[in-house]
C-alpha cells in the first residue's frame, strides 16, 4: 500500500469494511445491509460509495448490482494508520522507541522476526 492512499474512515465505513474484511466474497449492497438492520439500504449503499471514492474498497458490476471488496487487507490497513502516525511525529526514531517500549514481549519477537526478514 502506497503511502497517504487511504483516508480515514468513520465509524460506519469501519464497521462496513469488517463485515468486507470478515469473508472472501464480494458483497452486495444488500448483502452488507443485512448485518445493519438499524440503517437504511440507502445508508449502507452512500457508505459503499463513500468507501469506493477514499480508495478503501473496489466496486465492479455484477448482474444488475455493485458488488464491493476490499483493496486492501485489515493488516495493511493498520499498518497505514501507524504509518501516518509517524509521519504526524515531529520525532519518528523517538515515536518507534516508545511504540518499542510498549509492546509485549511476544509483539516484540514478532518486530524482531520480521525485522531480520527484511534485513536479508
Amino acid at each position: 500500500m502506497k503511502r497517504g492512499r487511504m483516508g480515514q474512515m468513520g465509524d460506519l465505513e469501519r464497521a462496513v469494511m469488517n463485515k468486507l474484511w470478515a469473508t472472501d466474497e464480494a458483497l452486495s449492497v444488500r448483502q452488507i445491509a443485512e448485518g445493519f438492520p438499524d440503517h437504511a439500504y440507502t445508508t449502507i449503499l452512500t457508505v459503499c460509495d463513500r468507501l469506493t471514492k477514499k480508495n478503501f474498497v473496489t466496486r465492479r458490476l455484477e448482474g444488475r448490482s455493485h458488488v464491493y471488496r476490499p483493496r486492501a487487507s485489515q493488516e495493511e490497513y493498520v499498518a497505514h494508520l501507524m504509518d501516518v502516525a509517524l509521519d504526524g511525529s515531529s520525532d519518528r526514531a523517538a515515536a518507534l522507541v516508545r511504540f518499542a517500549n510498549v509492546v509485549d514481549d511476544d509483539e516484540a519477537a514478532i518486530l524482531r522476526a520480521a525485522l531480520r526478514r527484511r534485513s536479508k
